[in-house]
């Protein structure tokens, strides 16, 4: 009788004999380091105050700043930027620039729409500097 069964993805690394383009380039250190110079170099030249220290990342209309935690409590540099990319682009939305109407509360209409503007403010760099 068949009975079907749940099994596991296979690795290259489990299977003997592969031709090599089964098996993924290590990224190159160099180019990781190069890229991350030149995005930190493109985030500090945006004119939006950034401070570095606690455990939230947000951003605060009051003083127009956006606070990060170190970038050694996150698990990456690209989490890193990405987090900061998403909270700059809570930032456009400042009086003195876009002038949105942030939401109230979570789950709210402009709150909701906020999220959507600063979720691609996180996505776009990550899909255009390659």
């Amino acid at each position: 009788m068949f009975s079907p069964r749940h099994c596991g993805p296979t690795l290259p690394s489990q299977i003997d004999g592969l031709p090599a383009h089964y098996y993924p380039e290590p990224p190159d250190p160099t180019a990781i380091g190069e890229l991350s110079v030149g995005v930190r170099d493109f985030l500090d030249a945006i004119p939006i105050r950034v401070v570095h220290g606690g455990d939230s990342a947000h951003y605060s209309p009051g003083t127009d700043t956006v606070t990060l935690p170190n970038p050694s409590a996150f698990h990456s540099i690209e989490a890193y930027f990405s987090t900061r990319c998403h909270e700059l682009g809570h930032a456009t939305g400042a009086a003195k620039r876009l002038n949105r109407q942030f939401g109230k509360r979570f789950g709210d209409d402009a709150y909701a729409f906020e999220e959507i503007v600063a979720l691609s403010g996180q996505s776009a760099p990550c899909l255009t500097h390659h």
